[in-house]
Parts: structure tokens; C-alpha cells; sequence
């Protein structure tokens, strides 16, 4: 009669597997990809930042802007209200020069 129950070669036989030297091609090519994809995320945030500081100095340009625009209208304003006033009489009065010594 014939022995019909599974037999565990690999666990009985006392020779070596060979299944470690088929994994080894698919375990670089996980760890490339790895490597790969954390120099994407890395150069996704660089670019994120360099974007956010790009966009806050865009921004205080703006502002100021906004402000020397608002500076030069003000002193336009008094500008224009210093020449149109009249002369007030509390200004000190305007300094004679004097002659020199021995001009009539």
C-alpha cells in the first residue's frame, strides 16, 4: 500500500530553500520606492514652504504699498493746504539783513 498523507519536504528534507534569492529583487524595488516617495513628500513640503513665504512677502509689499501711497496723499494734502493758506500772523516775522558796514 502506498502512503497517501502529505509529506513536508521542506520542513523534513535537510536542504536549502532557494526562496530568500527570489524576494530579494522585490525587496529593493520596495525599498527604491520608499526612498522615492519620501524624497517626493520632502520636495512637495519645500516647495509648500517656499510657496507660504513667497506669499507673505507678496503680501508685505502690498501693505507697504498701501501705506507709503497713503502717506504721500497726507503730505500732498498738507502740501496743498500750506500753499493756499495765507500768511498767519503768528509766524515769526521774516529777518531783515543787514547791510554791510559802510553801505548807505
Amino acid at each position: 500500500m502506498t502512503d497517501t498523507r502529505p509529506r513536508f519536504s521542506r520542513l523534513t528534507d535537510s536542504g536549502s530553500t532557494k526562496s530568500w534569492r527570489a524576494a530579494i529583487p522585490a525587496v529593493i524595488v520596495v525599498v527604491i520606492f520608499m526612498g522615492l516617495l519620501a524624497y517626493l513628500a520632502s520636495s512637495l513640503s519645500s516647495a509648500e514652504q517656499k510657496k507660504m513665504t513667497a506669499e507673505r512677502d507678496a503680501q508685505q509689499i502690498r501693505d507697504q504699498s498701501s501705506r507709503l501711497t497713503k502717506q504721500i496723499a497726507m503730505l500732498q494734502r498738507d502740501n496743498a493746504l500750506a500753499k493756499a493758506a495765507p500768511p498767519s500772523s503768528s509766524s515769526p516775522p521774516a529777518r531783515q539783513r543787514r547791510a554791510p558796514r559802510g553801505w548807505p
